[in-house]
């Protein structure tokens, strides 16, 4: 009966949250419940009130016995109350109860209030609904048991007309008592031509498309357009939306539970609708949001929703064309043929199939090769990755990073990074000119922004930033010896020299950087390395014991590296994150970091008793182990060890190597 429609017919396969309240053994039970309305589940059975009553107070029964449903009990203003409290136990509580109670309220096509047999339905696309007819058993069975079918679309115009005059007798009414009240020396004023006082019930609003005297028309289209093989009638969203109103009107408050329109309130709320799953409007973002498309000659285009919304417009206006010349209120062009019913009906499915072209792309009509120039709906501006949530939202691009693949190098520290050149002269620093970095500074002024290490620009005391990129070597030389002198210009505060030039340097080695593995589970997910420029690489270059904390193996994962702009960052990030000192997970205080797979090996072949090394080999050894100029050695110089073998030559072993690190470092 219902479908997965846009416009007229939204889309009915999501779920709805709500809190029904079930008097049960004068017990209250709040049943946080989810409800999913797919069309084989949402049909006239729910007339059938009893069986519906029935399961779930027995379900809810049986979930309150459980006590998956219960809270703790509160005491509020002298009334206990459950507590509605959300929890894993309610929430699988909750799946069970539907699966039952969806399942039950399907099982069989006989109504168990009025015995009739109700319809089964399909539909064709996102913009058709058709009602399958009875069989010949079935048909023969409803004529003996005395049912007829009603047209709901004439049902509820007939109410609509009898609400309407009830109404307007009730206004004429009262303006007959306050003309009374006024007195009769007031006299009324004359009609003037053109008024309409006396409005018959067939005068008022607008022309029925679907009800009323257009009934037969449609029904006799719709016998034309039948076959032999093809019985099933099909359903405008018209005579869907009279049939769910009737539906909602009879079994209003088992559907407010459903769609949770009996929530927790003392204030009288208005009775629930179907209206919800109907659109009548659409909203159209301004211009700004629609912004003109360039193409590849440099020409302007409109934006490509523009066509979408075009779409909806020109079928709104066949449809109010072809309503007019139903109605006669309007002449048809006597070089068309005459338009029908199925004509409106045709252009209804295209206003259908215009809006959910809008929404959803791939709702499109047009499909296969062509489907690729298809603009964009709603739904693929916010959905995945290139979405509108997570694109500029969730996450966006920022400045002085570089993301690339990671790649293996256990000749590196732990806490360094390797980065290739390419993204060292990319990466830049504002570094303040002092009398104690105006050397470097100035050689990098020199090399100019092409030549690591290098600089790219000179920021003055005012702010004003000279651009590197286009000087030659003669003027790079005449600003580099000039980084100490105060600029010509006078400041801000009207004092020359109050602040520091900047040079906008290329990374240099030890330079603060914090590298990022996505997703970041953990803070450990972020740490603070030092960078090391490593020439003729491309890639990324992290020791092996990072690997652990970062989750990250070499078979292609790629890491961010985020580059600091001033002092404080990379002072906070060095103290906070550094590599060095995330040794146990804050989840359980596991260990993050240790030797891992060719340390493993290698420390075996160290450790083996054949395992000799020479005087050279063991001091470079040692020096590769502790690099005293990094101050690793806790007592400022290298402490060795007598070798273990004098004669004919001297020799160590692979342990005493292990001993002489540990006595450096203890």
């Amino acid at each position: 009966m219902m479908g997965s429609e846009k416009l007229l017919i939204l889309d009915l396969s999501g779920v709805s949250t709500c809190y029904s309240k079930v008097e049960w053994q004068n017990t209250t039970i709040r049943a946080l419940w989810l409800v999913s309305s797919r069309p084989d589940q949402t049909s006239n059975r729910l007339s059938d009130r009893s069986l519906f009553k029935s399961r779930f107070l027995m379900l809810a029964s049986r979930a309150a016995t459980d006590g998956a449903l219960l809270g703790r009990e509160k005491r509020n203003r002298g009334e206990d109350r459950l507590s509605t409290q959300k929890t894993e136990a309610t929430t699988n509580a909750r799946r069970a109860i539907i699966s039952e109670f969806m399942g039950s309220i399907t099982k069989g096509k006989k109504c168990n209030n009025c015995k009739g047999i109700n319809h089964s339905y399909r539909k064709d696309r996102f913009v058709k609904i058709f009602r399958k007819p009875l069989s010949e058993k079935d048909r023969y069975a409803m004529i003996q048991s005395g049912h007829k079918a009603k047209d709901p679309i004439i049902e509820l115009r007939k109410k609509q007309r009898a609400e309407r005059s009830r109404k307007r007798k009730r206004d004429e009414k009262d303006e007959g008592i306050v003309a009374d009240i006024v007195g009769e020396e007031e006299e009324e004023p004359e009609e003037e031509e053109g008024d309409d006082v006396n409005m018959d019930e067939e005068s008022e609003g607008e022309v029925e498309i679907a009800g009323g005297d257009m009934v037969a028309d449609a029904a006799g289209e719709a016998t034309k357009r039948k076959t032999a093989k093809d019985q099933e009638e099909y359903l405008n969203p018209s005579r869907i939306h009279a049939q769910l109103t009737a539906l909602f009107e009879r079994e209003q408050p088992i559907l407010s539970a459903v769609y949770g329109h009996n929530r927790q309130s003392n204030k009288a709320a208005a009775p629930l609708t179907p209206d919800m799953f109907f659109l009548k409007d659409i909203l159209v973002p301004p211009n700004r949001y629609r912004p003109e498309a360039r193409t590849g000659s440099n020409e302007i285009a409109e934006a490509q929703e523009n066509t979408l919304y075009k779409n909806i417009l020109t079928a709104c206006d066949t449809l109010n064309t072809i309503q007019r010349e139903l109605s006669g209120k309007e002449s048809r062009d006597s070089r068309y043929r005459v338009r029908t019913y199925g004509d409106f009906e045709t252009t209804w499915i295209t206003l259908q199939d215009a809006v959910n072209s809008l929404i959803d792309r791939d709702r499109n009509p047009v499909q296969g090769a062509a489907a690729k120039r298809n603009p964009e709906g709603i739904k693929q501006k916010l959905e995945k990755k290139e979405g509108m949530f997570r694109k500029y939202m969730m996450g966006k691009r920022v400045n002085f990073a570089a993301r690339t693949v990671i790649s293996p190098d256990p000749n590196i520290e732990t806490n360094e990074i390797g980065v290739p050149p390419v993204f060292a002269v990319k990466l830049t620093y504002p570094e303040p000119v002092t009398s104690w970095n105006v050397e470097e500074l100035q050689e990098a002024v020199r090399n100019g922004p092409f030549v690591w290490p290098g600089a790219v620009a000179i920021e003055s005391e005012t702010g004003q930033v000279i651009n590197l990129e286009r000087k030659n070597a003669e003027e790079r030389t005449a600003l580099a010896n000039q980084l100490l002198a105060p600029s010509s210009t006078i400041g801000a505060a009207g004092t020359r020299g109050t602040r520091n030039k900047k040079v906008h340097r290329h990374l240099n080695n030890g330079d603060i950087v914090i590298m990022n593995r996505q997703p970041t589970l953990h803070k450990p997910s972020m740490m603070c390395h030092r960078a090391r420029v490593l020439p003729g690489e491309k890639t990324l270059r992290m020791h092996y014991a990072n690997c652990n904390t970062y989750n990250a193996d070499f078979d292609g994962d790629e890491m961010n590296l985020h580059f600091p702009q001033n002092e404080l960052a990379r002072s906070e990030a060095l103290s906070i994150a550094d590599t060095d000192h995330q040794y146990l997970s804050s989840t359980a205080g596991n260990p993050l970091r240790g030797l891992i797979q060719d340390h493993v090996s290698m420390g075996v072949a160290l450790t083996s008793r054949d395992t000799l090394f020479e005087r050279g080999e063991y001091m470079q050894l040692l020096y590769s182990a502790l690099r005293p100029e990094h101050g690793h050695c806790a007592q400022g110089r290298i402490v060795t060890v007598p070798p273990a073998i004098f004669k004919p030559k001297m020799l160590w072993t692979g342990k005493q190597v292990v001993t002489s690190v540990l006595k450096n470092l203890i």
